[in-house]
């Protein structure tokens, strides 16, 4: 008979319980209260239970092995009855303070040997994930026909929220002011130095202080017209690595094993926090004053940093930035998690990335599922790559659209007759570039195209496109003879030479061949991104 209890409680599907609202004030309560749920709660519920951290198991009960801690999931080696009581405090506690949590447990019978431990773990999963599947949590509380309902989710009204209108008990919950407090602070200790250093550089005014955005109309700058970026990222072959990490660990001990591989979680969240430094930093530099995002109020300006991270940690990435600083964000994060994680002589670590270009106003839960799509496309144009593969990036940029099924999208955005693509993403490194080479590459040619060509006939050309690929070809000789003959141009820009422009569109065509055979342009994606190169005015998010 197993003389311990592995315990694992997980919250189901983070980033889905977040993006279940449309404000972000409460988005960003939810991604406190998961970030709580190891810390605060945890620590909470270990001391009214009496319990003591322990590296290894010891006689009698009053105990607890902390396997794994991180956002939104416990690992723990118990006693069975402390295990137990454990349990039920821990579910009653987290359930009282975020209503409608998604909080999933299992218990499973265990030995003090690493061959155990993987059993137990590996069984405690597969019955998280069966409980998942045919034990759905609820959401909330359905709503009573006699009672006031909540805009925001059509639950049953419980309370006036921070804006004093209607809110549902899960919302309330959410929104409590402590916890975007406890938000902010976490991201004003962590990262409040570096964007200030940056902003101080373009010349910050005296006395301003840095404020994290708690509303979408805070971030875009009150600009009606503004467009977000949600970004979503995760680490490749990431548990390859722990695999790896864990065969050349050469201790049959329980506990120094888990020592060892504590470390190298804290690396990899480590690589995290100096790639959302350096992401934050950098459109903090990028976007300058030029926005007029101070605000004077007796004497002293404000600031609000035109990014809000919402899911940090180990190798996930999920965060809201303003669309025309969302490349640069990325490209920052990738570069410094990228030579982070390559420290102390290992072999860096690489990540997938979705990025969704949208309107304010998109619903969010449509927009976390294309954003998660869009992950993973990204992550599968290097999945057949030799390793280590390198990181990749895909995107979409919405207007109106309401479908959320990126297949569907695509193939009514960007396919044209007779087989041909109108979209040259994902985007990953060629042979022998960084994927901050690959980004930058991309958007010089997207601002050649934007900039130093006529636009009206580009733009038909890209209709053209559409047409079939003899159109295509046509629209492209009379662009070539205007760009030789220098018409078309505008006024004080110089139009782009010949050189350049076979750059670009090699081949005498829009179109060129890919190893496969498929042919594609790449001119839609440049044309989308009109209004993106733009700092100041009105036109800075006109996608």
């Amino acid at each position: 008979m197993s003389q311990y209890a592995y315990l694992y409680i997980e919250v189901g599907g983070i980033q889905s319980f977040i993006f279940s609202t449309g404000k972000l004030r409460e988005m960003i309560g939810a991604s406190q209260a998961v970030v709580d749920l190891t810390e605060v709660l945890y620590d909470g519920v270990v001391q009214e239970l009496g319990l003591t951290p322990v590296p290894e198991p010891r006689p009698g009960g009053g105990w607890l092995v902390e396997i794994l801690k991180n956002a939104g999931r416990l690992r723990l080696v118990m006693a069975e009855t402390g295990a137990r009581r454990f349990l039920s405090a821990y579910s009653r506690e987290a359930l009282t303070r975020c209503p409608g949590l998604p909080l999933y447990g299992a218990l499973t019978a265990c030995d003090w040997d690493n061959e155990s431990l993987k059993k137990a773990g590996d069984e405690s999963s597969r019955l998280l994930s069966r409980q998942r599947y045919s034990r759905p949590a609820p959401a909330g509380l359905g709503l009573i026909p006699f009672v006031e309902s909540a805009p925001r989710d059509g639950l049953a009204a419980a309370g006036r929220g921070l804006d004093n209108g209607w809110l549902s008990w899960p919302s309330l919950a959410r929104e409590d002011r402590e916890l975007i407090t406890a938000a902010d602070r976490r991201l004003k200790d962590q990262y409040n130095p570096a964007v200030r250093e940056k902003l101080d550089a373009v010349g910050l005014p005296p006395n301003t202080a840095i404020r994290w955005c708690d509303d979408f109309s805070e971030l875009l700058d009150g600009q009606e017209k503004g467009r977000l970026g949600l970004v979503h990222i995760d680490g490749n072959d990431l548990g390859r690595r722990f695999k790896e990490y864990a065969d050349n660990i050469r201790t049959e001990n329980p506990a120094d094993r888990h020592k060892e591989m504590a470390k190298l979680s804290r690396s990899i969240d480590q690589a995290n926090k100096a790639g959302l430094k350096a992401a934050l930093a950098r459109v903090a530099a990028q976007d300058g004053f030029g926005h007029q995002r101070t605000r004077r109020k007796a004497g002293d300006a404000v600031y609000h940093v035109p990014a809000r991270p919402l899911v940090m940690g180990g190798d996930d990435l999920t965060a809201f930035v303003r669309a025309d600083l969302a490349f640069d964000f990325v490209r920052a994060f990738v570069e410094a998690f990228e030579e982070a994680s390559r420290a102390e002589g290992k072999q860096a670590l690489t990540v997938g990335v979705g990025l969704l270009l949208m309107p304010p106003g998109y619903p969010f839960a449509k927009a976390y599922h294309l954003v998660e799509d869009l992950l993973g496309s990204a992550k599968k144009a290097t999945l057949k790559a030799e390793l280590p593969r390198s990181s990749s990036l895909d995107w979409l940029v919405l207007t109106s659209d309401v479908e959320s099924d990126l297949d569907a999208l695509r193939q009514r955005i960007y396919s044209a007759p007779n087989g041909l693509c109108l979209t040259a993403k994902p985007l990953a490194p060629k042979d022998g570039q960084s994927f901050a080479e690959a980004v930058d590459d991309f958007l010089a040619r997207a601002r050649t195209v934007l900039e130093q060509l006529p636009r009206a006939q580009v733009r038909a050309a890209a209709e053209k496109c559409r047409e079939s690929e003899e159109a295509a070809g046509e629209a492209f000789r009379k662009l070539k003879e205007n760009i030789e003959r220098e018409l078309g141009g505008r006024k004080g820009e110089g139009l782009i030479d010949q050189a350049g422009f076979e750059e670009i569109f090699p081949g005498g065509s829009f179109f060129k061949e890919e190893p496969k055979g498929k042919k594609f342009t790449a001119l839609l994606d440049y044309l989308e991104l009109a209004g993106l190169f733009k700092h100041g005015g009105e036109d800075v998010h006109a996608l």
